[in-house]
């Protein structure tokens, strides 16, 4: 009986020994797959930028495969920037920009990449003033996509005027995907346009008022009529003197 038990007790040290040595054995094997695993994985950044080469922020981007796969979706930063890791391989990099796609442009990756990509994003400057020379500083300005009669964009408020010399319009600026749109500009009254963009834009609403405006017209017509007011009573004395 004794020797039975210890023959057990063998066989039991015996079986806790062989499944140490082979759990010994496979960590080695199991930790380099685990490791060239995540070697696979290379760092991707993508800095999207527009057509005047300012940076996109809240541009949607999109990695595929060749067959169409997303391996990765997601949002610019505050600079432009997104980053993730792939796989080394062939893929496509896709932007859109207020639902349209902006840019499609090929990625090769076979190590850490950093690449810029420039889509097509125009900057409209909307350049507000009456009669070309009063700049109008508050108005309500909407954007209609002329293809599909929806409003894309827009702004109400206070608008600046640019710095620099004989900038006589309060200048608005919007960064739009090309296609037709319907620019309308509205105050006291209201002005529309309608363009192509296909490329940077300004555009010039010359006959749209405000109170502030009209105040400053009745200014500038007072003064003139001043001027002209003496210089005629001037030229009566002169007259009159020159008489006596």
């Amino acid at each position: 009986m004794e020797s039975s038990k210890k023959s057990k007790k063998i066989i039991k040290i015996v079986m806790v020994l062989f499944f140490i040595v082979v759990a010994s054995d496979l960590a080695p094997i199991s930790l380099p797959f685990s490791r060239s695993f995540y070697d696979d994985q290379e760092r991707v950044q993508l800095l999207c930028v527009d057509a005047e080469g300012k940076h996109l922020e809240g541009a949607r981007v999109e990695i595929r495969e060749p067959e169409g796969a997303v391996v990765y979706s997601g949002l610019t930063n505050s600079t432009g920037w997104v980053s993730t890791s792939v796989s080394a391989g062939s893929y496509v990099v896709r932007v859109y920009w207020m639902g349209v796609a902006v840019s499609s442009k090929d990625l090769f990756v076979t190590g850490p990449a950093t690449v810029t990509v420039q889509c097509d994003v125009y900057h409209l400057t909307i350049a507000i003033n009456l009669l070309y020379f009063i700049p109008v500083r508050h108005a309500n300005i909407t954007i209609v996509n002329a293809t599909s009669h929806k409003a894309v964009d827009g702004y109400s408020g206070e608008i600046e005027i640019p710095y620099g010399f004989y900038r006589l319009s309060a200048e608005k600026t919007f960064r739009l995907p090309p296609g037709n749109y319907t620019v309308i500009v509205e105050m006291l009254n209201s002005q529309s346009q309608n363009l192509v963009l296909n490329r940077s834009e300004r555009l010039v609403f010359a006959y749209v008022t405000s109170y502030g405006s009209i105040f400053i017209l009745i200014c500038i017509l007072a003064a003139v009529i001043s001027c002209i007011g003496f210089l005629v009573t001037g030229r009566k004395r002169t007259k009159k003197n020159h008489n006596l």
